[in-house]
């Protein structure tokens, strides 16, 4: 399996005042849910809800699969799994605007995060759609290909891109029509 975004239609304001509200009952109806959490997870979803984030080297992936429960928590599932948004031929506000509350982040680590509000929805999808897909090529993935004949470092071609760009561009017009904001996990 590949990695690749999920995608979570929500309200920001409403997940924005979650955090740090001290609200044990989101923790509760979340336990009580169908989403299950490791016991260092849960304690990086209260310490979310209780506005008492420690930034420790090595929980930062806590903390982001915290915030994934409490998006499947109070918003839903939309659009199309994404491979990957940075390989876009296009400087993506949703990788730019990383997390939407002040977590913790590895950015070489998973979860990656990143969000659009309601208002940054349209012209993130402009800009898909007026883009030619084309693939980009690192020195990295060349070399890895060369030396492993093409069993490691393979990277996306025009045609891969074209299909994880009209992914993206329905997801976002999923969340247009919806009037909700978006949160992307990428792992």
């Amino acid at each position: 399996m590949g990695y690749c975004h999920m995608f979570y239609g929500l309200d920001l304001e409403r997940l924005r005042s979650i955090a740090g509200s001290g609200d044990a009952a989101i923790c509760d109806q979340i336990l009580a849910g169908e989403h299950e959490l490791e016991d260092d997870e849960l304690d990086a979803l209260r310490r979310i809800v209780n506005g008492d984030i420690k930034s420790e080297p090595g929980t930062e992936h806590l903390y982001g699969y915290a915030l994934k429960t409490l998006c499947e928590h109070i918003g839903e599932m939309v659009g199309e799994d994404v491979a990957a948004i940075r390989d876009h031929p296009y400087k993506s506000k949703l990788i730019a605007n990383g997390a939407p509350i002040a977590i913790p982040v590895n950015p070489g680590d998973f979860p990656q995060i990143g969000y659009l509000s309601r208002i940054e929805l349209s012209a993130e999808h402009e800009l898909v759609k007026k883009t030619k897909p084309r693939a980009k090529r690192t020195l990295v993935g060349f070399i890895l290909r060369r030396l492993t004949g093409g069993a490691v470092g393979r990277e996306m071609d025009a045609e891969d891109v074209a299909e994880d760009m009209r992914s993206y561009a329905e997801t976002l017009q999923e969340c247009i029509d919806k009037n909700c904001d978006l949160v992307s996990f990428r792992h």
